[in-house]
């Protein structure tokens, strides 16, 4: 028979009746007694009442979860509640950024554990019981947290990133004990600080350890000497690690097996000065033999980051020896050019992958300079039969570093495009960005310099070109002579005086010569340089400079790309960024192009047209002060 539901007043009726009745009946022995009765008579009957408001907020709670377990959300089974909470841990997670920004709001330190937990009991139940949850094991928030993540987490995977200090955590006792004893239990693991203690802890299996990162303070190394990884780190058995970082510690190649690596990062520890004596104390050098033994059995590494930690020595009996990793998409190696250029040519890569080499020597001779070009090269394989084109290449020179000293390579498999140069759609185009700094003279890099680059790297299907050098003696004559076979280029950006010297060649014609036919002489061809270009960039150019050419820049400038656009022979667009530019012959350059782009920095134009108001208001207002003077000199003689 079904049940006939009252309507909402008459239940309402009911209910207050019921309650305001039960609860008369319940305390109406209590009406007799007042807070004037001797004795204990006025304690018990506080007691009794207290116990009826505990029992009546149970009552309460047990209507809630009635009414909760009505509302659509809770036709949710508990696993896909469960799964929207490993979401709410993204959201809302539990560490020390979230702690301080909402550490006065209620439970604000505890993130998604009050977000989750304190809303109702089948959401508290679901969040208890799933060990997941919990795997994230946190120590600032307290022991007894720590405590209670440990219980419920269970047997499930845990993570866990601690910093060491100089001073002991709040966390109590739980810094130091749980990592080692939980080292069978631990997937993800971050340590980072004063690590010299923690590290000859670590000395249990991983069996299920993914990710490592180690980062070591350098203040603290910088007397004692940097940490090593010892020989049982791990117990030398962490079969599934994939991902690993270490930095300021130095590297044990044999500490575990690299069969499962995916990423790996080095970055050596600096040398340290000695406590005794106060000299510099050298790292030791990582043994070439070692160096490849390891990288031998990791052929599923993607992606390598080696700095300071390369072999220094040659050893004659491994000169032919190479390493093949064919999954690796991107290798970076920083150290002395001797060394970077020693590891490539032990380490073969696909031509398919990233590569950054970064040398960072005081100044490098030119056979190590010449051997990186060539590995690069090589890289590319441009003596193959398939040989792969840089399609866009930069120059970058900076002034002198302060610190460290730093020469880079840069070798990409996509296009990286500026402002002001159009995106050109191409599958798989290289990228090559030269870096000098103002310690190999990069600051002023010389004309055989890049003369050596075009000729060692490949360039036939060069399609994009950005030249930001500040002080060079690129000539026009060397545009013509060392830029003018690559007709290919569409998209140019030149800075400084190298832009200079380009303007003044624009126009002019490249001769060529064409292959020649049986027993036919060699014929020459005359086309413009850059017969396809499609975007002039020119940046920090000072078109007011007297001295750079005999007539104005600006005429130029003009001329040849008047002369151009007579040819059909581009550029459609003209950018103009950070120049001494005057706006005036903005409309005269607007004649020659489709379109031109202008920033509307006039550069040190406009500090001297504020000197000039400078001056000029300067002189009225001394002007007006001489008249004052005068009359205040002559109203006292009379």
């Amino acid at each position: 028979m079904a049940t006939v539901m009252p309507h909402a007043p008459v239940r309402r009726m009911i209910a207050q009746d019921y309650w305001s009745t039960a609860v008369e009946e319940r305390l109406a022995y209590l009406d007799s007694i007042s807070p004037l009765n001797i004795g204990d008579a006025v304690t018990t009957a506080r007691e009794t009442i207290e116990d009826e408001i505990k029992a009546a907020r149970l009552s309460v709670c047990a209507m809630q979860t009635r009414r909760n377990a009505l509302l659509p959300i809770s036709v949710l089974p508990s696993e896909v509640l469960a799964r929207v909470f490993e979401f709410l841990i993204l959201a809302f997670p539990t560490d020390n950024a979230t702690y301080y920004y909402i550490a006065s709001r209620r439970s604000g330190k505890l993130g998604w554990i009050a977000a989750a937990t304190h809303v109702c009991r089948r959401w508290r139940q679901v969040a208890m019981e799933n060990p997941c949850l919990w795997g994230r094991i946190l120590f600032f928030i307290g022991s007894k947290w720590t405590e209670e993540m440990l219980a419920r987490v269970k047997a499930a995977p845990i993570t866990i990133a601690q910093e060491f200090s100089y001073h002991p955590p709040s966390s109590g006792p739980f810094t130091h004990p749980v990592i080692p004893s939980r080292l069978y239990q631990i997937r993800e693991l971050k340590l980072s600080g004063q690590l010299q203690q923690i590290l000859l802890e670590l000395t249990q299996p991983a069996p299920i350890l993914e990710r490592l990162e180690l980062v070591e303070d350098e203040k603290s190394a910088i007397y004692k000497g940097p940490n090593t990884l010892q020989s049982d780190f791990l117990g030398g058995h962490a079969p599934r690690l994939r991902e690993i970082t270490v930095r300021g510690v130095l590297f044990s190649w044999s500490s575990f097996s690299a069969s499962a690596l995916t990423e790996m990062i080095l970055v050596s520890p600096r040398p340290y000065r000695s406590l005794q004596d106060g000299r510099m104390v050298p790292l030791p050098s990582t043994p070439l033999g070692m160096f490849l033994d390891f990288f031998v059995k990791a052929p599923n590494l993607t992606s390598l980051t080696l700095e300071g930690c390369l072999p220094t020595q040659t050893v004659p009996s491994l000169a032919d020896r190479t390493v093949f990793l064919p999954s690796l998409s991107f290798l970076a190696l920083k150290g002395p050019a001797a060394d970077v250029a020693r590891a490539m040519t032990h380490i073969r890569i696909p031509h398919s992958a990233k590569l950054r080499l970064t040398s960072t020597s005081k100044a490098s001779s030119g056979e190590e300079y010449c051997t990186i070009l060539s590995l690069i090269s090589e890289h590319l394989g441009t003596h193959s039969t398939h040989p792969t084109s840089i399609q866009t290449f930069s120059i970058h020179a900076a002034p002198p570093a302060p610190a460290e000293s730093m020469q880079a390579f840069d070798v990409y498999q996509h296009h990286i495009t500026h402002d002001g140069i159009p995106e050109f759609d191409l599958k798989t185009p290289p990228y090559v960005s030269l870096r000098f700094d103002g310690n190999h003279g990069g600051n002023d890099i010389q004309s055989p310099v890049l003369r050596q680059i075009c000729a060692a790297l490949p360039f036939w299907d060069l399609r994009t070109l950005e030249l930001s050098v500040p002080r060079s003696d690129w000539t026009g004559a060397n545009w013509l002579d060392v830029m003018g076979p690559h007709k290919s280029v569409e998209h140019l950006r030149v800075s400084g005086i190298m832009a200079e010297t380009l303007c003044s060649v624009l126009a002019q014609p490249v001769k060529t010569e064409l292959a020649a036919a049986g027993k036919r002489k060699r014929r020459t061809r005359e086309s413009l340089l850059f017969p396809g270009l499609q975007s002039l960039y020119l940046l920090d150019v000072n078109f007011e400079e007297p001295e750079t050419l005999s007539s104005a820049l600006y005429g130029v400038l003009h001329s040849s790309l008047q002369k151009r656009r007579t040819l059909k022979a581009g550029p459609k667009r003209l950018d103009i960024s950070c120049c001494t530019f005057d706006a005036e012959q903005l409309g005269t350059l607007e004649e020659a192009v489709d379109e031109v782009v202008w920033d509307g920095d006039i550069g040190e134009l406009e500090s001297e047209e504020e000197d000039e108001d400078w001056h000029s208001e300067g002189s009225y207002a001394a002007a007006q002060v001489a008249d004052s003077d005068d009359s205040s000199d002559d109203s006292d003689y009379w």
